[in-house]
Formats: structure tokens, C-alpha cells, sequence
């Protein structure tokens, strides 16, 4: 499984926009990321956060203390669900 990413400028219906980033895996969206970010904080040690999710994280709310951190458990869920798709199609 390969993970990519595309950053975006999210607007967030206040006066500065947010950095995001849509996360996809082996080509699909599996995420929508933001960064919280303070003005004065780079957005490398700023914390993100799992603002929509697709397939197995839909619905979870989680944040991350980096982008990494945030692709690597994407990747992990992802993995694993693909991973129980596959068990439960062979239980058949």
C-alpha cells in the first residue's frame, strides 16, 4: 500500500486559512488532515487532525502530534481493514 498526499488551503470561515492536506491510499482519498496551527508554531511541530475520513477511519476523530504520525496510522488502519476484508471473503 503507498500512501500521497496533496496539500490544501482550507477555508475555515475565519480571516486565515487553514493548512490541510487530503491523504490518499494506493490512489484513494482515505483522508482529509488539517493542521492546527498557532501563527507563530512552523507546521512541522504542529499537532493534526483527522478533519473527514473515508473507509475504515471514517467517522474517527483523532489527532496527531505530526504529519507522519497521522500518515502512519492511516496507513496501519488501512492495512488492517484490507487485511479483514480479504479473512472475511475467504470465511465465505
Amino acid at each position: 500500500m503507498n500512501v500521497t498526499w496533496q496539500s490544501v488551503r482550507i477555508g475555515s470561515g475565519f480571516t486565515r486559512e487553514e493548512v490541510g492536506r487530503l491523504v490518499f491510499v494506493d490512489g484513494r482519498l482515505a483522508a482529509i488532515l488539517v493542521c492546527r496551527s498557532d501563527h507563530d508554531e512552523p507546521i512541522g511541530r504542529s499537532p493534526w487532525f483527522i478533519d473527514a475520513g473515508f473507509g475504515p477511519i471514517a467517522g474517527l476523530q483523532e489527532t496527531f502530534p505530526s504529519f507522519e504520525d497521522a500518515a502512519t496510522w492511516i496507513l496501519r488502519r488501512f492495512k488492517n481493514w484490507e487485511y479483514l476484508m480479504r479473512w472475511n471473503h475467504a470465511s465465505d
